[in-house]
């Protein structure tokens, strides 16, 4: 996402994959989008933005597509299988909310990248993913934007009852069918922790490295 290659720009750390949705980064932001598609080992973008990549970078970039609005076709069959969705299928707002199983398919849009990384990763086959940085707090100002004249507005207050909470709301529906985990270790966010679990960044490092130890011991038997 933006905001991490921001964080990872003085780091040697390369994200596996850096995914934007928003159309007006690369121009609000050319010199932070361009080290975004230098650094990162794979790209997830609109199928526009590919076109005027270099050759270099389109090998291993991936075209994003929305999923398609529910219809009583996409509540049977193949289409169950490939996608969570809402269950009020009566309301037009709720029609296009969902958590996609396959990127192929399409991905469903929470007004939150965080949302597509989170269907990117269960595309890839992560068991247990960490948000970092989920606070959703739309008055706070993006860290990155601090010396842009006119950044884009921050819709997060806007549509956090309207999309983003009952996005996560179907996210927990399709991890509940899966055996996968998703974890939240921002400490501030708005995402109730009955709906998406928190956890404590220092316990994770300590069994993290705990885990490493034993699979250093294993080894050197």
């Amino acid at each position: 996402m933006n905001g991490a290659i921001a964080a990872l720009l003085h780091t040697d750390i390369r994200p596996l994959f850096y995914v934007s949705t928003d159309r007006g980064f690369c121009r609000e932001q050319p010199a932070l989008y361009r080290a975004a598609i230098a650094r990162a080992q794979n790209l997830a973008l609109w199928p526009d933005q590919i076109a005027e990549l270099e050759p270099a970078y389109t090998e291993r970039a991936y075209p994003l597509r929305k999923a398609p609005a529910t219809g009583v076709r996409h509540l049977f069959g193949q289409d169950r299988e490939l996608a969570t969705r809402a269950r009020n299928v009566l309301s037009k707002r709720a029609r296009s909310i969902g958590f996609s199983k396959d990127m192929g398919y399409g991905f469903f849009d929470a007004r939150t990248i965080a949302y597509v990384c989170l269907q990117l990763a269960y595309h890839l086959g992560f068991d247990q993913i960490f948000m970092v940085g989920v606070d959703l707090n739309g008055k706070a100002q993006r860290f990155y934007d601090a010396s842009v004249p006119a950044p884009s507005p921050c819709g997060l207050d806007d549509y956090f009852h309207s999309r983003i909470l009952p996005s996560f709301k179907v996210l927990k529906r399709a991890l509940s069918t899966s055996g996968r985990q998703v974890m939240n270790l921002s400490g501030v966010s708005k995402l109730p922790g009955s709906l998406i679990q928190r956890a404590d960044l220092s316990a994770l490092r300590c069994a993290s490295a705990s885990a490493i130890n034993c699979s250093s011991m294993k080894s050197g038997e």
